[in-house]
């Protein structure tokens, strides 16, 4: 890259280089953004009362949510990318396999950012109510009361 912008004569960019350029763009943006959460600078967007340093040997980081929605946005993005960019017939099966990788892992980290907490039981039918909302319905209970 650099002898080719040193060079006199022009030069068109492939689709490819302009897709790689883009990841490595989508890659840096990550780097840059878990190095700013891991030095403690976006320290004042938890509350400092569930840090308690030794309130729990097991207590989860404040960090790990943060971490998984800027994880997940981009395998989203990057999956969204490489399935727009997939028109050239040479590279589709391979930009169609990634986009399909990158979503299936943005997939993974939704279903984490889920149910990865401690579900709320109900004290009255031991059932876990994180499955009562969106995407779940209690068809058991519907048709109870209908």
């Amino acid at each position: 890259m650099a002898a080719w912008m040193a060079s006199s004569e022009p030069k068109t960019v492939s689709a490819f280089e302009t897709l790689v350029a883009r990841e490595l763009g989508f890659a840096l943006l990550l780097c840059s953004f878990l190095a700013l959460l891991f030095s403690g600078e976006l320290h004042r967007l938890w509350d400092d009362a569930e840090n308690v340093p030794g309130a729990s040997a097991t207590a989860v980081s404040p960090y790990s949510s943060a971490t998984t929605i800027a994880t997940l946005l981009y395998h989203l993005s990057t999956g969204i990318l490489m399935y727009i960019s997939s028109t050239n017939a040479q590279l589709s099966g391979i930009l169609v396999a990634g986009a399909l990788s990158h979503m299936m892992l943005g997939v993974a980290g939704l279903l984490v950012l889920v149910f990865a907490n401690d579900g709320k039981i109900s004290k009255r039918t031991g059932a876990d109510k994180r499955t009562s909302g969106f995407m779940f319905k209690n068809n058991a209970h519907v048709q109870k009361h209908s």
